[in-house]
């Protein structure tokens, strides 16, 4: 099990084993994490998104690293090892191109976390061979959302008609 390390969380990579162990119960995938596992689990937007994973994964293992990273907060403000959100990317590099997506649980909104997890997913994925380039998109009603994509140094490029916004992080970009 690959993970990043930020300040108050273990963003663990998912392998096929973690995959299955969520789809066989929230009991096996916080014993498998080291994690307490909310009863609120999953995030609304990510209802079942670890079947669809998973048939990515079996299919192509390399695909694996490019799914969603499970967020494992440890701090004081947690009490516990807590698995608390998911995020990474919608697919392999495209051009050099990775989009990143993420949600958190409601109770550990608007206290850090997905900008740590952004921040550090981020670092990873441009530092993997051939991506130059990590975007983001947000409905432009999602305030909590875009201030995080800004906190962690995406940059505003645009906004559709729908209303979403498009923001990218670039490699050796200052920020």
């Amino acid at each position: 099990m690959f993970e990043l390390y930020t300040d108050r969380m273990r963003v663990v990579q998912p392998d096929l084993g973690l995959l299955a162990a969520q789809i066989r119960g929230l009991k096996l995938l916080g014993r498998c994490l080291g994690a307490r596992v909310p009863p609120s689990w999953p995030p609304p937007t990510l209802e079942g998104i670890e079947q669809d994973f998973m048939q990515i994964g079996s299919a192509d293992p390399r695909q694996l690293p490019w799914l969603g990273w499970y967020w494992v907060a440890s701090s004081d403000e947690v009490m516990s090892s807590t698995l608390i959100g998911l995020g990474g990317f919608k697919g392999t590099p495209d051009d050099g191109v990775v989009e990143i997506g993420y949600a958190v649980l409601a109770e550990f909104w608007g206290q850090g976390y997905a900008t740590e997890a952004v921040i550090a997913l981020t670092r990873w994925a441009l530092a993997q061979d051939g991506v130059t380039k990590v975007i983001a998109t947000c409905q432009d009603t999602n305030y909590a959302s875009n201030r995080v994509l800004e906190k962690a140094g995406y940059e505003l490029v645009g906004c559709d008609r729908e209303g979403m916004h498009l923001y990218e992080h670039a490699l050796f970009e200052e920020r």
